[in-house]
């Protein structure tokens, strides 16, 4: 994927947080019953269409706005699923991790309130502000029979020059709900390994020397290449790979991105990794 591809898939996706349907307009958020549809890989390679049903919790009022959104899980997934969308909230949800709706509503009623202490001082400031948002989305990625995958994009602004964005992913074994990191690569540290991630960075920043992309870049790539603070994720095309903003690069620059398919990936994933692919 290019910078171009990725900017307007992060703008396709914000209007859809912006316009898709929320429901409860007060602090006690209740899954309603509204399901989506994603799309399972069985073993037979046929893709099969499943209801999710959503947790969610929706609150405005002047110029506030907090929407959470998280897809549900199988049940046996709840708690692995659970515990990491708490771990990238903040970490301090109390109760149990396999409530989705409880931990939405935990950090729903939490922003919403940081939010409403944001706007009482900016007008007791006097400050020009049209808006304060905070809007999370956890969405059904991919899934087979071995593995499912959920991304999550969270969009805040609070006044000032720009908004800000998150995008980052999970995926999670089935069969004990191990959560897929770095370590499905034997060894990250591997030059030719190290020399496909540079190529999805020029392939995203569009360009084809070291220095062209040093020019885009806040690091240095002739040496070494640093992978992202986030893990990457199974997707259908392949492992997910994405910086986030500031990470390596400008503001300007988005969210550095790529995809590399798993047949390219196959000489450095560890035996495990590989038999999740079957």
């Amino acid at each position: 994927m290019t910078k171009k591809t990725l900017a307007w898939i992060a703008a396709a996706a914000l209007m859809a947080a912006c316009n898709g349907k929320t429901t409860n307009d007060n602090s006690e958020a209740a899954n309603d019953g509204t399901s989506s549809t994603a799309v399972a890989t069985t073993s037979d390679g046929k893709s099969q269409k499943m209801r999710l049903d959503s947790a969610y919790y929706h609150k405005e009022e002047g110029i506030v706005k907090c929407i959470l959104m998280a897809n549900l899980p199988a049940e046996r997934m709840n708690q692995p699923v659970g515990e990491w969308l708490d771990e990238v909230l903040g970490g301090l949800y109390p109760a149990d991790p396999t409530d989705i709706q409880g931990i939405v509503d935990f950090y729903g009623q939490a922003m919403y309130d940081s939010l409403k202490t944001m706007e009482a001082d900016v007008k007791a400031n006097e400050i020009p502000c049209t808006e304060l948002a905070y809007e999370m989305r956890m969405n059904h990625e991919y899934e087979t029979e071995q593995f499912v995958t959920y991304t999550l994009t969270i969009y805040t602004y609070y006044g000032g020059a720009h908004p800000s964005w998150i995008s980052q992913g999970a995926t999670f074994r089935k069969k004990d709900g191990r959560r897929i990191g770095w370590d499905f690569i034997a060894s990250t540290y591997s030059y030719p390994f190290e020399q496909r991630v540079k190529k999805g960075l020029m392939e995203y920043f569009e360009v084809k020397t070291d220095e062209e992309l040093n020019e885009h870049l806040q690091v240095n790539t002739i040496y070494s290449i640093p992978l992202p603070v986030t893990p990457p994720y199974f997707t259908e095309k392949g492992v997910a790979v994405t910086y986030q903003q500031y990470e390596i690069a400008a503001y300007a620059m988005g969210l550095p991105s790529m995809v590399i398919g798993y047949d390219e990936l196959k000489p450095w994933m560890t035996g495990w990794a590989k038999r999740l692919l079957k």
